[in-house]
């Protein structure tokens, strides 16, 4: 047996850059992002013509927005009927074509996780001329996302009344208002293939190379059912 085993972490943390007090530096909340892999391997010789090798893979990655108030809601401004999640960050997002930006989507608390493993194994057995290849794939993947970035409700205000973006702010004559519910959404999918392939070595001066590749697509689907498919039943 021939052992091999890799493991790699890496880690970002971005601070908040709100002030606490000029909503027009509220772009970024405090930000981690993590990632870790590991890679496990065997190389195993089986006789002496036939090699096995066997691939085992984990990956995971982390990428969460924490929640900051940035201590102002379009309540807090006059605006009626705009509602917000109870416990949720106290923000409004406003944008203002050739002005400024008020907590873009990056701003906005929420995360996405994801998971993915992997075995595969490959054998390879020499016969006479013939070097045949055989090995099979399987693949899994996981990823759970928070969609969050216009729950506080996204206000737009373009050139459409006055000719200029903060011509139609001051005026209070917004061109569009575009908000969403928190939604939680558990994404799965699975890929499996498999192969199979020889090399034939004809003469000294021919080698032909021929095979079989098996791989179907497999749609991914969320855990819950939280999004609309297609049934075929």
């Amino acid at each position: 047996h021939t052992l091999f085993g890799r493991y790699e972490y890496a880690n970002l943390e971005s601070p908040p850059q709100f002030d606490g007090v000029n909503v027009l530096t509220a772009n970024l909340p405090h930000k981690g992002d993590r990632a870790q892999s590991l890679v496990l391997g065997d190389t195993y010789l089986i006789g002496a013509a036939t090699v096995s090798s066997f691939r085992a893979t984990l990956l995971r990655t982390a990428d969460a927005r924490e929640k900051q108030d940035y201590n102002i809601t379009y309540t807090d401004l006059g605006v009626k009927d705009v509602y917000l999640p109870p416990g949720f960050s106290k923000m409004i997002q406003v944008n203002v074509a050739g002005g400024f930006l008020v907590t873009p989507n990056m701003a906005v608390p929420g995360f996405t996780n994801s998971t993915a493993f992997q075995f595969a194994e490959d054998l390879s057995r020499v016969w006479g001329a013939h070097q045949v290849g055989f090995g099979a794939n399987f693949l899994h993947t996981k990823m759970n996302l928070q969609a969050v970035t216009r729950v506080p409700g996204v206000m737009t205000f373009s050139a459409n009344n006055t000719g200029m973006g903060l011509g139609d702010f001051m005026t209070g004559r917004a061109a569009s208002f575009d908000q969403s519910n928190v939604t939680v959404y558990y994404f799965r999918q699975n890929f499996l293939a498999s192969y199979l392939q020889d090399t034939w070595k004809a003469s000294s001066r021919l080698t032909l190379n021929g095979g079989i590749r098996w791989e179907p697509s497999q749609s991914p689907w969320e855990k819950y059912g939280h999004v609309p498919h297609i049934s075929q039943a």
